[in-house]
């Protein structure tokens, strides 16, 4: 709560850049424990936010902390907004990179799998590896909106995707024309996403790669009852700290976790037994 909020007219901007300053100390103390556990560099790490910050409603008080004039934010700059983080972490990979990609969340597993090193040809995606160079940067957005790194589609309103500038009375009738059958097929991949999910199409989807999968029955609490039985239990965080708990190698100064309240299983930095 020391973090400066920010000096608008709406207390929810204000203290929302508190709120972000919180998350921030928590994914630091979160990444520490990862590192003092020895999960950090056998981990492939994704962070990304799954929905804009603050509602549309209050962008015109935002509008001057993100350097813009409430009197001109308009659908455009509500549609920019909709950015959210995306940060991958993988084991060695030495520098890390910015990229410009445009992609959206259906987006994320045929990434992960194939950095994982598994083979996708036998499934169907709705999205695309962001890491390919055949990744399609069309976005279509949930409100039918649809966004390239060229153009942002409202309706029949077409902006400029970097400089905000109004476009479509610069286009003839048949570019015009051409750019909404663009737009159009965008949103008819949303279309099939809705299908899809509103109508539960996948209980017809029987894809090769899992014919002759067995379904478990698994409890995450009763996940060391399992792990009795798995080939590969000694590679497994509980195996490798021998059966003791690694609650304690995570260290917080939040105000609301009292020391009092937790149940610590040992002291240090490592617990009895294992190598420094």
């Amino acid at each position: 709560m020391e973090f400066p909020a920010a000096q608008t007219e709406d207390d929810t901007i204000n203290n929302y850049f508190v709120t972000a300053h919180y998350a921030d100390q928590a994914l630091e103390e979160f990444f520490n424990y990862l590192k003092s556990s020895g999960l950090y560099e056998d981990s492939i790490i994704v962070m990304y936010g799954d929905h804009y910050g603050i509602s549309d409603m209050r962008n015109p008080e935002l509008a001057p902390l993100v350097g813009e004039d409430p009197e001109e934010w308009n659908q455009y700059h509500d549609t920019q907004m909709q950015r959210v983080p995306l940060i991958m972490h993988v084991p060695g990979v030495g520098n890390g990179e910015v990229s410009d990609t445009y992609s959206g969340q259906v987006d994320m597993l045929p990434t992960l799998m194939h950095l994982l090193g598994m083979e996708t040809d036998g499934y169907l995606f709705m999205g695309q590896d962001i890491l390919s160079e055949e990744h399609d940067n069309t976005v279509p957005l949930r409100n039918g909106r649809v966004v390239t790194p060229e153009y942002t589609f409202f309706e029949q309103e077409i902006y400029d995707t970097e400089s905000g500038e109004a476009l479509q009375d610069q286009f003839t009738g048949e570019e015009l024309e051409e750019l909404y059958r663009y737009r159009d097929e965008a949103r008819e991949e949303l279309s099939h996403s809705n299908e899809i999910l509103m109508k539960d199409l996948l209980r017809f989807y029987n894809p090769e790669p899992l014919d002759g999968l067995k379904e478990i029955d698994y409890l995450y609490r009763d996940q060391l009852d399992i792990l009795e039985e798995h080939p590969r239990k000694e590679t497994s965080l509980i195996e490798q700290y021998y059966g003791e708990s690694s609650m304690e190698l995570y260290e917080t100064d939040a105000p609301e976790l009292e020391e009092s309240e937790r149940d610590p299983s040992y002291g240090g930095s490592n617990p009895p037994g294992r190598p420094e």
